[in-house]
């Protein structure tokens, strides 16, 4: 039966369930949505030439979500791009 929903009812469900049996794991989903919008506005940032608030996006994205990869990255180009390169070694 569940089977037979559709995709968005069936993903909700399982969100609904998953806030209901574990709050801390929907916290961790919020988590990772606030990092995602913070390496957005990061990107921009970067895009527009603005290095100091890109790294800092990063950064704060990463406090976020240490797991991810790209913001670790962003943040040691926009410092290097900043000409600040011992920051930019320890993000690389």
């Amino acid at each position: 039966m569940f089977a037979r929903l559709p995709d968005m009812v069936r993903v909700s469900l399982a969100a609904l369930c998953l806030a209901l049996c574990c709050p801390a794991a929907l916290h961790a989903v919020d988590l990772k949505k606030a990092a995602a919008w913070l390496a957005q506005r990061a990107a921009a940032a970067y895009e527009s030439g603005d290095m100091d608030k890109a790294a800092s996006l990063y950064h704060e994205a990463l406090r976020k979500d240490p797991s991810e990869p790209n913001c670790l990255y962003g943040a040691a180009r926009a410092e290097q791009s900043a000409g600040r390169l011992d920051r930019a070694e320890q993000d690389y």
